[in-house]
């Protein structure tokens, strides 16, 4: 049933019509005239909502947008200046994922309202972006909550659907192609629409294809080309959508004039530009990402065309960095030598050491060309070189002897430096670039450097790059995880999340064995002691298999945690972290637990998930017969590696996520927030 809507869109102050804004059935998108009048054709059996685009230096007052009639008629809208909106510099905050629930299954509301607000008072945002799943199942009790959480700021929030928020439906709907969104619609209104501010459009495009019928698939994509396509006078735009853009997408974005793509659905950061485009991937604003990012949001800094980007954790009040002069172990003390600042955190990869240097794997969140790798002199900490990534590189390198360092991004570029000069002899960009989510580190053994997560893994000869095999895995790198491979004898061995534990022959990149287990993202990276593997198993177990064979060896129940974070093999023992904050030593044999020593509560909530738990991401270090390790409460430990008792401790004021770099007299911790902290026992 087709029927014209015409009306006109005013400035209620005045009473005269508005020009070139954008009126939207959510498939047609027509720009009113001099006068201010618009005309568009609309079926109210499939166009549910008409609205208008509220343009720059005006708001609505009230929804902006209406039911769509039934009969044919006039239909206006009346918008009031609103001089903060036609700033020319201005601050955005985007935030995602807060899974808002009835009850404490992920997010209750007081949560989210309290984080909210946090995020307003920390960044003084103009605006605020939601880039969907703004609750866990999308029923109309958690999008109410969801809504009146709103009421915690006077600060706008642009809210968009999320395939969460379809959740309750597509699960009712099951099987019949039908959209999901009826529930967001009573609440919150158009699953998906735009609006102007200052100099910037921006598009908040529903992208969640499976929660949308084919027809109203059609339709959003015809929306969104439309209203891209009718920006004038060069002015750029910025989509908002809910999951990862592919290549395809942002290349078509890229050609509409779009500067960045704003998402999040992977609870994860990531940061790239593609195509000219800026392509922003942020992690969950109540709980830790799964990536182990601490909850978060990202800062939009505009300057009438010019953004800058700044990822921010939601700031704790007992997040207060220092540096200890010294540190007393056992009756000795282990005096500060040098620190070095990196820009951004070291966060999960620990310092790699080469001879008399160190290299550090760095992340640049923040699209500000900072450096993937830093190596600095161990002896004084100074900045020997810098090498600049293409994006973030989330885990340590790997390097040989020779000095040849393996970095890999996670976007999906391997690169391989000379340890000594930082120069780059090759590069490669693994299969899917840029849909990757690679958090592994590389491995290199004998002549070939072996790269890859979850999608799959490749083998690249050491002195040319050139690529030796490929085996795909699985159809994407969802559930992200820092797990890397092993190697031992003919076999890579990795940890493949929500599938188990595979062995690829190191010559062909086929399977030589697979163990099936419930294994996650959260695991760390498998332990070699001789011919047997260390891992965590299913939920709540270790286990130990022949490495070369992948059989049982034993496994045993791990009480109180679900799964280890980090763990290595010294002697006859295993040491373990968990996400529940605990140091552990078990044995190698039997995985019989000896002892466990706790930490601290969390400075900042990394823990995937997690909000005010106690966790230990950084796997321990054995050194001296002693157990260095270090905790999200931001305290380093030193423990006696026979009875867990604690010999000594530190405080830094920030947690220590990333694992401490030993020297030969002593050692680096590591500090989330970027410092690299070198001590060294006092000589008598």
């Amino acid at each position: 049933m087709s029927l014209q809507i015409r009306g006109k869109v005013l400035d209620r102050t005045t009473g005269t019509g508005l020009s070139e804004v954008l009126v939207s059935n959510g498939e047609h998108v027509v720009p009113t005239r001099a006068d201010g009048t618009y005309a568009l054709e609309v079926d109210p059996n499939i166009h549910l909502f008409i609205w208008v685009s509220q343009p720059t230096g005006f708001r609505s007052d009230g929804p902006f947008y209406r039911e769509t009639p039934t009969e044919e008629g006039e239909l206006d809208f009346e918008l009031v200046p609103a001089t903060s909106r036609a700033a020319r510099r201005f601050c955005l905050a985007q935030i995602t994922d807060t899974h808002v629930t009835v009850g404490d299954l992920r997010t209750p509301s007081e949560v989210w309202s309290q984080s909210l607000a946090a995020v307003v008072t920390q960044a003084q945002p103009a605006f605020v972006l939601h880039s969907g799943d703004l609750t866990n199942i999308g029923s109309v009790a958690e999008l109410a909550l969801y809504r009146q959480g709103l009421a915690a700021v006077d600060t706008p929030v642009f809210s968009l659907f999320g395939n969460h928020d379809g959740g309750e439906l597509f699960r009712a709907f099951l099987g019949q192609a039908r959209t999901s969104t009826g529930n967001f619609s009573q609440v919150m209104g158009p699953a998906y629409y735009s609006f102007d501010w200052g100099e910037i459009h921006f598009a908040l495009y529903a992208d969640m294809g499976a929660f949308f019928s084919e027809g109203d698939q059609m339709r959003k994509a015809a929306w969104l080309q439309a209203d891209l396509g009718l920006q004038k006078d060069s002015r750029p735009s910025i989509v908002v959508m809910h999951a990862p853009p592919t290549a395809d997408f942002v290349g078509q974005m890229n050609a509409l004039g779009v500067k960045a793509i704003l998402y999040g659905h992977h609870h994860a950061n990531k940061a790239y530009t593609y195509n000219g485009t800026a392509v922003l991937g942020t992690a969950p604003l109540c709980f830790g990402g799964i990536d182990t990012a601490p909850r978060c949001y990202r800062v939009l800094e505009v300057d009438g065309t010019t953004i800058q980007l700044d990822l921010r954790p939601l700031q704790a009040p007992e997040l207060q960095p220092k540096t200890p002069q010294s540190i007393p172990f056992e009756g000795r003390e282990w005096s500060l030598q040098w620190i070095h600042q990196v820009p951004g955190d070291l966060h999960r990869a620990a310092p790699t050491r080469w001879k008399d240097r160190l290299l550090l794997s760095l992340r640049d969140e923040n699209l500000s060309g900072g450096p993937g790798v830093r190596c600095l002199d161990a002896a004084s900490g100074a900045l020997l070189w810098d090498f600049a990534a293409d994006t973030a590189v989330k885990n340590s390198v790997a390097v040989d002897a020779a000095g040849h360092c393996a970095a890999l991004s996670v976007a999906g570029t391997l690169y391989l430096l000379d340890a000594a000069s930082g120069q780059c002899r090759w590069q490669r960009q693994l299969p899917h670039y840029t849909q990757r989510w690679i958090y592994t580190s590389p491995v290199i053994a004998d002549d070939v450097v072996y790269a890859g997560a979850k999608m799959g893994y490749g083998a690249f000869a050491l002195e040319t790059g050139d690529l030796r095999w490929y085996t795909p895995l699985e159809a994407i790198d969802l559930h992200v995880c820092y797990a890397a491979p092993q190697v031992a004898g003919d076999l890579l061995i990795i940890l493949v999340p929500r599938r188990g534990l595979l062995a690829l022959g190191r010559e062909s990149g086929e399977i030589a064995w697979e163990w099936q287990g419930q294994v996650n993202w959260g695991w760390g990276r498998p332990a070699l002691a001789g011919q047997t593997l260390i891992s965590g198993g299913d939920p709540n177990q270790l286990v130990a298999l022949g490495a070369l064979s992948g059989d049982l060896i034993w496994q045993q129940n791990v009480p109180d945690t679900p799964y280890p974070t980090g763990l290595v093999v010294a002697g006859e023992r295993i040491f373990l972290g968990t996400p529940v904050g605990d140091i552990r030593c078990h044995d190698l044999h039997s995985g019989r637990e000896h002892w466990r020593f706790s930490t601290g509560r969390d400075l900042l909530d990394a823990s995937p998930y997690s909000c005010g738990a106690n966790s230990v991401l950084a796997p321990p270090m054995v050194w001296r017969g002693k157990v260095l390790a270090g905790g999200n409460d931001g305290v380093f430990y030193m423990l006696n590696a026979e009875t867990g008792s604690c010999l000594g401790q530190a405080s830094f004021g920030a947690p220590i996520t990333a694992a401490p770099c030993l020297l030969d007299d002593g050692f680096c911790v590591p500090t989330w927030d970027g410092r690299l902290c070198c001590y060294r026992e006092n000589s008598r």
